[in-house]
């Protein structure tokens, strides 16, 4: 077998069920210990998933969030590859919402000078992008959540729900057949809205994502324009997502 369908294995189990252990692998594949303990440790190295006692934990295993500063290096060239690719669906004087996730804060590293305005409910992405040149930068009020840095509530809600977008780009937790999903039900309510109140939905999502369930189903990707994600997605799950949506695969940096 070779390593990149060891590979593949490997990360469909892991996320399946949440967590492998070595022994399974072994018997599962028939190659040696020593091999997987190797694969292992490098696709810990790429953030694909996280080497534990024994065997490897899925990074997005089900009840168990990850916070934002966790995840800020997990998969980085699949994240920076979507996040130019996304940079490039932003037109001239539009204004867009930009949602929480370390992939969308990326946008900021490839963003060029336009006469836009962009609005987020995200303390990082409210950042990353307050020392570039925009027309307008909104910050989203409301009930701070440390885990993902951000801002939710009813108060961000009613603000969401007063604004119209050109494009909104959000990111998720897990993405199963047409199920968007995220670990939060209010965080997952306001990306909701901010879909809803815009011309252009994109969806941004590594590789990762796919074949994951997430704790809260906030919505349909077949009401998705475009599904923005990397080269790792194999091209089976590219072409079953490719019936419910349009997919892009970034191409990777060089």
């Amino acid at each position: 077998m070779l390593k990149t369908e060891r590979w593949a294995f490997i990360l469909k189990t892991v996320n399946r069920n949440g967590t492998v252990s070595l022994r399974d692998l072994e018997q599962q594949l028939h190659v040696s210990r020593m091999t997987l303990r190797r694969d292992v440790n490098e696709m810990a190295e790429k953030g694909q998933l996280i080497r534990i006692r024994g065997g490897a934990q899925s990074v997005h295993q089900q009840g168990h969030e990850l916070a934002r500063r966790s995840k800020t290096t997990l998969n980085l060239p699949a994240k920076r590859a979507i996040a130019k690719v996304a940079v490039n669906r932003i037109q001239p004087n539009a204004t867009i919402y930009i949602g929480p996730g370390t992939t969308l804060e990326r946008m900021s590293e490839f963003f060029v000078t336009r006469n836009v305005r962009i609005v987020t409910s995200s303390l990082p992405v409210f950042n990353a992008f307050r020392h570039l040149k925009v027309r307008d930068l909104v910050m989203v009020g409301g009930f701070y959540r440390e885990m993902s840095d951000t801002f939710i509530g009813s108060i961000a809600n009613e603000m969401i729900q007063k604004l119209n977008f050109q494009a909104s780009f959000i990111s998720l937790n897990g993405l199963a057949d047409e199920r968007l999903m995220t670990a939060n039900s209010a965080e997952g309510e306001l990306q909701r809205l901010a879909l809803e109140h815009a011309q252009q939905r994109i969806v941004l999502a590594d590789a990762s994502k796919f074949e994951r369930n997430d704790f809260y189903t906030f919505y349909a990707l077949a009401r998705i324009d475009e599904l923005i994600t990397d080269s790792n997605l194999s091209p089976e799950l590219q072409k079953k997502y490719q019936q419910l949506t349009a997919v892009t695969v970034a191409p990777p940096l060089t």
